[in-house]
């Protein structure tokens, strides 16, 4: 569906969805596609992606996670911009 020339949101999503590179693991490609949901609440919270297993899989190990966990929240955050 086209809205005042442009392309819709879900015509958007689906092209990302197909275009994504083969080099992209699939928890990545999870991500992201849980990230770009048009339904709110069917997106995935800050808290879900902190906990998804690819940001997991590339968090820093830390002895004193307790301690960090704002700071490497944060971290993940910014990375994901």
């Amino acid at each position: 569906m086209r809205v005042g020339g442009q392309n819709s949101y879900p015509e958007i999503s689906a092209s990302v969805s197909n275009c994504m590179p083969k080099s992209f693991s699939p928890e990545l490609k999870d991500l992201i596609e849980r990230m770009i949901t048009v339904e709110p609440k069917n997106r995935i919270t800050a808290q879900e992606i902190i906990r998804h297993p690819w940001t997991v899989k590339y968090a820093t190990n830390c002895n004193n996670c307790e301690e960090h966990a704002e700071e490497h929240t944060k971290l993940i955050i910014n990375n994901l911009k």
